[in-house]
């Protein structure tokens, strides 16, 4: 597809298309869809198409003659939901009540848009809505498939925040109260009905499946992942969301574990058949909240009615033209319809023309407008309305952003998590350095990512499907190891003025003598050095618990604290004299392996990797 300017994209995007697209999202029917919304499918597919066309990305992929949003299409929900609440508070916002206008902050976990999440929340805002006109429902929706919530730059109203809702999911029952809710979901196996299997099935039944799990949110993910490994049961890993998977025909007859909180009974394929699991321990969705407006109290209930019910989709019903919007901002931003036409490259006439419609639709007078004045003024009302302006501008900047991100990344891509390393000549940066670089020579069609964290980050990420690779140094569960590099000593290494100048190597024991910094417990370094003493015997008491390289460097080169390292991370600061390296006996190697999920199979790019640094 061909980019259109960014200038020119939101003149040809319509409020209804947008309000179309998230019907098609919720249904992942495109038949249903224009049964729902009055139209026949192809005029549907035509107005979807051109959305598609400006937009300069694939929503959709087609399977057994059927049209289903793609994962890109549905995260493009996250941004159009937002502006349609904007455009449907402009148009029942009432100027001539008492009431200030205020807002509700609401945060929840949505990574794709959809499902019940997306279905009770668009119903509690239009119920808020008409009861309550000048509180604007704001959502801050977060990716709840993420170990680590990232922080992005948010629009918020500036008006008074009356309170905040909180949505998330969790693995424990909080004991309720009038500032915590919860709804319990059970976990079920969703299973091909030529299977045939009971609706209860026991641990002694799941033992006989081959499992297969989904990509979930990180929190029942966790929940899951921990009760296969204690059950010891057979699986495989999907890379593919839960909600991708159910809402298409089980044609490879697979058996997924997920939780009922989300399965949307009104997308779900013919052919599934879902069978109860006692055993596992129930997830809950978790609500909090601030706040004594009553708001809060009808935005909780008509949340939980709408999410533990089968209501249908909400219809979001457009009243103005989107570039009106457009046209508003520009012209106040420049302070004279002049100006702003000229920028827009319309004429002044035109302009006003298109700005009278926005105003005669809304029922306001947003400007002030003077014969023989340059200048044009913003009425009161003008004011509250240039701030939804501004929402929707940084909204669809937001979108338009994602879109070219998401065509960047249509490329071959492969992300590699590596342990911190500061030494320039470490084993750990010559295989990035040497290796990994040679390797991307090779394949200069692959996009290379390289995350550098911590050994629980890496191996979290591994099993939340954020990286594909990761070279870690020690075992761990979940995952797979290669070892890329020979056996490599650790020993103490300590400034030379603290020891003396004969001693070559020391016994473990003898380590209880010297102030020790080490990595916190968990850290993969930390995992080798704990084992090794465990089968010695002998428990090290450090006198600090670092994570931080540079930090634990900087005391060892003071001669503040030893720490026991591999010689290689400390290599330049040996030749330097700066600290010396002590053996241990007995010997504790480290290896660097090269990790990834167990129970999935490696893609060519990632086997092409491991192939080469096993050369």
């Amino acid at each position: 597809m061909k980019p259109v300017p960014r200038s020119a994209k939101l003149n040809r995007i319509e409020w209804s298309a947008l309000s179309y697209y998230l019907v098609v999202c919720h249904t992942n029917n495109l038949s249903q869809s224009a049964h729902i919304l009055g139209y026949s499918r192809s005029n549907l597919s035509e107005r979807l198409s051109k959305l598609e066309e400006v937009l300069s990305l694939p929503l959709f992929e087609r399977l057994r003659k059927r049209l289903y949003v793609n994962e890109q299409g549905l995260s493009l929900g996250k941004f159009i939901l937002p502006a349609l609440i904007l455009e449907h508070f402009a148009t029942h916002y009432q100027h001539d009540l008492a009431e200030p206008i205020q807002w509700l902050e609401v945060k929840l976990p949505l990574r794709f848009y959809g499902g019940r999440l997306s279905r009770a929340l668009e119903n509690a805002i239009q119920t808020c809505q008409q009861h309550y006109p000048n509180i604007l429902i704001w959502p801050l929706p977060y990716d709840g498939f993420e170990i680590r919530q990232s922080q992005t730059a948010e629009w918020l109203p500036k008006w008074s925040r009356i309170g905040e809702v909180h949505i998330d999911w969790a693995q424990q029952l909080k004991t309720s109260s009038a500032t915590n809710q919860s709804i319990a979901g059970g976990w079920c196996l969703l299973s091909h009905e030529s299977l045939d299997l009971p609706e209860i099935l026991s641990l002694k039944d799941l033992a006989k499946i081959k499992l297969s799990l989904p990509r979930l949110p990180w929190i029942l993910l966790q929940q899951i992942a921990s009760f296969i490994e204690s059950a010891n049961l057979s699986f495989e890993h999907i890379t593919t969301d839960y909600r991708q998977i159910l809402s298409r025909p089980n044609d490879q007859k697979k058996s997924f574990l997920v939780n009922r909180l989300l399965i949307d009974k009104q997308v779900l394929a013919s052919d599934w058949r879902i069978s109860q699991i006692e055993a596992i321990p129930h997830a809950f969705v978790q609500i909090q909240h601030e706040g004594q407006h009553p708001v809060v109290e009808t935005f909780i209930h008509t949340y939980l009615d709408a999410f533990q019910s089968d209501l249908g989709n909400v219809s979001w019903i457009p009243k103005t033209q989107l570039k009106h919007w457009g046209y508003l901002h520009q012209t106040i931003q420049a302070g004279s319809i002049s100006t702003a036409a000229e920028s827009l490259f319309m004429t002044q006439s035109n302009l006003s023309i298109q700005l009278k419609q926005l105003e005669y639709t809304l029922g306001y007078k947003l400007l002030q407008r003077k014969m023989g004045v340059r200048n044009i003024l913003k009425t009161e009302v003008g004011e509250i309305y240039f701030e939804l302006c501004k929402g929707m501008q940084h909204i669809f900047t937001k979108l338009f952003e994602y879109c070219d991100g998401q065509r960047l990344n249509q490329q071959q891509h492969l992300s590699l998590g590596l342990l911190p390393s500061i030494d320039s000549k470490s084993t750990l940066v010559q295989v990035i350095a040497n290796q990994v670089n040679e390797w991307q020579q090779q394949n200069p069609q692959v996009r290379l990512e390289i995350v550098e964290e911590r050994h629980r980050y890496l191996v979290d990420a591994l099993r939340n499907h954020e990286l594909h690779l990761a070279i870690i140094e020690a075992d761990s569960p979940w995952v797979s190891h290669v070892p890329i590099q020979k056996p490599e000593s650790m020993g103490l290494v300590i400034h030379p003025t603290k020891i003396d100048a004969t001693v070559t190597e020391l016994d473990w024991r003898d380590l209880s003598a010297f102030q020790l910094v080490l990595p916190r417990k968990g850290n993969g370094m930390r995992l080798l050095i704990d084992q090794h003493c465990l089968s010695l015997g002998i428990e090290l008491q450090p006198e600090i618990q670092s994570d931080s390289l540079n930090i634990n460097q900087h005391w060892i080169i003071e001669g503040r604290y030893a720490s026991i390292l591999p010689k290689s991370a400390v290599s330049q600061l040996v030749e330097q004299g700066k600290v010396r390296f002590i053996e241990l006996k007995p010997n504790l190697n480290r290896i660097l392996r090269l990790a990834y999920l167990s129970h999935r199979i490696l893609s060519p790019i990632e086997n092409s990797l491991l192939q080469f640094l096993l050369k």
